[in-house]
């Protein structure tokens, strides 16, 4: 072998490492068990047992573009507070590399909120000196939806089944402008169409809502 090939090699051999852990990690994430590990390793990392758990089903698809979560459930010292039902999220991955998380949209089948969450301030948010927190990429959610949202009587003191509808991935002059609309599902049929905008360099938010309710 002469120095120039030993060289290229020596070069080349951390790239193809990287290259084949990357490949055998996309494999291991197509299979059940690693879909599973996955699961187990996000519900750990996000529960605090006896104030906060986090409970997911099972993880289909391919995380890497179109995946989907059989329901997820929230728990804390007094048990189950919210669940959702039939979770898909499709993204791309690959817009990471330029600072962005695109999600194309996450939907829902079903969101059920049973009262409000007993969730104890950790010590970082007593401290906090509060403002919204800066984040390391930015985040592109086209669409957000929720066919069946229920919120049961101790939530708010009257129950209520909604629908939700977000369009959020539109920009104008920095300022980062979300579509909603927000049906009844019973009763009168009531609808709020609205829109936030955000502003991140300023941190402010304004919000815009027209509230129709059918006589």
């Amino acid at each position: 072998m002469t120095v120039k090939k030993l060289i290229l090699a020596v070069l080349l051999a951390p790239v193809l490492i990287l290259l084949l852990v990357l490949a055998g990690g996309y494999v291991f994430l197509q299979m059940e068990s690693g879909r599973n590990l996955l699961v187990s390793e996000i519900e750990k990392a996000a529960s605090t047992p006896g104030e906060f758990e986090l409970e997911l089903g099972a993880l289909e698809g391919n995380i890497f573009s179109d995946f989907s979560i059989e329901e997820v459930r929230l728990r804390d010292a007094s048990g189950e507070w919210m669940s959702v039902e039939n979770v898909a999220v499709s993204w791309a991955p690959l817009d990471l590399i330029s600072g962005t998380l695109s999600i194309h949209a996450v939907t829902a089948k079903a969101l059920t909120v049973e009262r409000q969450p007993d969730i104890p301030p950790s010590e970082e948010e007593s401290e906090s000196s509060g403002g919204i927190p800066s984040l390391p990429v930015d985040i592109r959610l086209s669409r957000f939806e929720i066919a069946e949202i229920n919120i049961k009587e101790p939530v708010v003191g009257q129950a209520a089944d909604l629908s939700l509808l977000m369009n959020l991935n539109a920009k104008i002059d920095d300022v980062i402008r979300s579509e909603i609309k927000l049906t009844e599902l019973n009763g009168s049929g009531t609808h709020l169409d609205g829109s936030v905008d955000f502003d991140p360099a300023r941190e402010t938010l304004a919000i815009d809502a027209k509230l129709d309710e059918p006589e």
